[in-house]
């Protein structure tokens, strides 16, 4: 058989669902599948860029451009698929976003569509304050809500996307599967018992003696970095502790405010910005974790998916701390393989923070827990095998 993997991405090839991308070929080519992957970012050009973004900037001023630059990425993505496809045969193509799906549809010779759904296309762009209007939210959900008309099949990662999927379109709901997210376990422990907490502290410069909690996240509201900052706060001011130093991976839009509430609040000493981190270099900030923080909150009824970042802490042998939201909830079991918070609760991250430094016995009760719970149930081995049955 063979697969083509179809992504419309368009700012870069990177997070969780390349990571999704990535395992998901590897394991059909370990099955004898012939696999092509297909990303949109590989195809651009600066004539591309500026009849996406350049012109797309034009459209804001209509408040429609959000809608425009999805229309118009769905339109050059069709115009490549085309011509690739004239020159290659495939027995199924698996589209990994709604916009990717819609090209494919318009452009192939009849073969089968699956469309795997990471989130909420139109909820979250109302969620990160992109849409402007309801006539441009409601362009969005027409073009999401036929992604799922042209579909075959549907592959969901929680079981909050597959109500989304079902709300949108009732009559899908025979054709939605739900498979969470997966990694190589074993590969990604290896990995990470490959290095010494020592020797990344000293390659990163980060002070030995300290507790450095983990929020790898991307910068924007609903990641609820904030209430992460703010737990370290508290543990510094109101308990009196300052053995611990939240290191925040990654940039967004609330990078300027999160700076500026670090330097207002003079804690400087107990959160650093690490900017971007390449996702080969991740491992190591997970060695040196003491904690993983996913303070996500909900933001106009959006909620976050299941997290890969929590699948790869647990792996890891690092203890999450997350909100009770979302498929967060799904995959985290309170106090067994995790800790979950109420969201907003900055209070309830510190006592899980400092729980967990004050009991070393319950501490490796749940990062054993949480390993076992991935092996068995995220395994990318087993996850390719239910996608080649729906596939089949």
């Amino acid at each position: 058989m063979n697969v083509l993997i179809l992504s419309s991405d368009y700012y870069g090839n990177i997070g969780g669902k390349t990571t999704h991308i990535l395992m998901l070929e590897k394991g059909l080519r370990e099955q004898g599948y012939s696999v092509e992957t297909f990303y949109f970012i590989d195809h651009q050009n600066f004539f591309i860029k500026v009849l996406v973004s350049g012109l797309g900037r034009v459209f804001d001023l209509f408040k429609i451009g959000v809608f425009y630059r999805n229309s118009m990425l769905k339109l050059i993505l069709r115009c490549i698929l085309k011509s690739y496809l004239k020159t290659k045969q495939f027995d199924v193509i698996n589209a990994q976003d709604p916009v990717a799906l819609l090209a494919a549809s318009e452009c192939s010779g009849g073969e089968p569509l699956v469309l795997t759904n990471h989130g909420e296309l139109t909820n979250e762009l109302k969620a990160s304050g992109q849409l402007q209007g309801l006539r441009e939210k409601n362009c969005i959900l027409n073009m999401e809500k036929s992604s799922y008309e042209v579909a075959d099949k549907i592959i969901v990662v929680d079981e909050r996307i597959k109500k989304h999927v079902i709300d949108i379109l009732p009559q899908a709901k025979d054709k939605v599967f739900k498979l969470y997210n997966f990694m190589d376990v074993l590969n990604f422990r290896k990995k990470i018992d490959s290095v010494f907490v020592a020797d990344v502290k000293k390659e990163f410069n980060l002070n030995p003696d300290k507790n450095h909690v983990l929020a790898s996240r991307r910068l924007v509201l609903k990641n609820g970095v904030m209430f992460a900052v703010k737990s370290l706060e508290i543990l510094l001011k109101k308990y009196k502790v300052s053995g611990h130093v939240l290191l925040i991976v990654g940039s967004g839009p609330e990078l300027l405010e999160l700076k500026k509430y670090v330097e207002d609040k003079d804690l400087k000493e107990v959160v650093l910005f690490v900017g971007d981190i390449a996702y080969e270099e991740m491992f190591k900030y997970y060695r040196v974790a003491s904690a993983v923080l996913v303070p996500s909150i909900d933001v106009d009824g959006y909620k976050e998916a299941t997290s890969l970042s929590v699948l790869e802490a647990m792996v890891a042998g690092v203890p999450v701390i997350a909100s009770r939201l979302g498929g967060l909830a799904e995959i985290i079991e309170n106090e067994r393989t995790g800790i979950l918070v109420e969201q907003k609760d900055a209070e309830g991250i510190a006592q899980a923070i400092l729980k967990l430094s004050n009991n070393q016995e319950y501490t490796s009760r749940l990062t054993r827990n949480a390993y076992d719970y991935v092996l068995h149930n995220h395994n990318y081995k087993e996850a390719v095998q239910k996608v080649i049955a729906i596939y089949s």
